[in-house]
């Protein structure tokens, strides 16, 4: 009789212990379970913010050369003080399609006065994509010319003093900053859209990222369904704002440095 008592509390005690260690084992598994599900939610919350901001280079996937076609726009250019414009100089700008050994490319030529000096600027791209293969600025003081192959950019600055030989490689295919109004009238028109994109500026040391967003205005001083495209330089601290149509006509160019703003309005 003492026997089988006896081995029933063993079974007893064996059957306690392995209860025990199936309630140990399963709150262990939760535990993985949930430090799993919150490892993975933080990843995802992570890997949403790393997508919000796109990183657009010259490929044709969010800037598409063929969304405008040839134009010829004249601007008149501003200070703004105290919502006051006083005239500052003009744009004389020409967009149009050329074709070198059998290619198709976009040529820009743009006559800019400004106080005190003007500036002829041309400059070449790739049709689709915007990827500069030339750009050709003869400026009162200075000439410069350079040339584009993927991520690098060379050339030559002449001043009356001296000609200097440029040569940068960079880390990302560049867009070129004579492209920029370009850009902004060809980029993806998504409301929200947060983006940014290499510029070459040689004036701000080669390339410098032009971190931008895009808003949808249902009302603004130029009508309804009115898209801004705004960029900030990296360096400079130059805000620059683009108002365009639902058929990407240009409406307005604002730039800001700190609290200096100029407009440039067509017509």
């Amino acid at each position: 009789m003492s026997v089988i008592l006896l081995s029933k509390s063993v079974f007893l005690i064996d059957k306690n212990r392995f209860f025990c260690v199936v309630r140990a084992s399963i709150k262990t598994i939760f535990l993985l379970l949930f430090a799993i599900s919150n490892y993975s939610c933080f990843a995802s919350s992570n890997l949403v913010i790393w997508q919000d901001t796109v990183t657009i280079i010259p490929d044709g996937k969010f800037i598409k050369g063929e969304r405008i076609q040839p134009y010829h726009m004249y601007l008149t250019s501003y200070s703004v003080t105290n919502d006051q414009e006083v005239k500052t100089g003009s744009i004389d700008d020409t967009y149009q399609f050329i074709k070198v050994n059998k290619k198709k490319y976009g040529l820009r030529v743009a006559k800019i006065i400004l106080p005190g000096r003007e500036i002829l600027d041309s400059g070449l791209v790739d049709i689709s994509t915007f990827k500069p293969i030339y750009h050709h600025s003869h400026q009162t003081t200075k000439t410069m010319l350079f040339q584009f192959e993927d991520a690098r950019a060379y050339g030559i600055v002449k001043t009356v003093q001296q000609t200097d030989t440029v040569g940068m490689n960079f880390p990302y295919p560049i867009f070129d900053s004579y492209y920029e109004t370009l850009i902004a009238r060809t980029i993806e028109l998504k409301d929200g859209f947060l983006f940014k994109y290499p510029d070459f500026i040689y004036e701000e040391g080669g390339m410098v990222w032009q971190s931008g967003k895009i808003e949808k205005a249902n009302s603004s001083p130029f009508g309804k369904d009115i898209w801004i495209i705004s960029y900030i330089d990296s360096k400079s601290g130059r805000k620059t704002s683009y108002w365009i149509d639902n058929n990407r006509n240009l409406k307005q160019v604002q730039y800001q440095f700190g609290d200096k703003i100029s407009i440039q309005k067509p017509g």
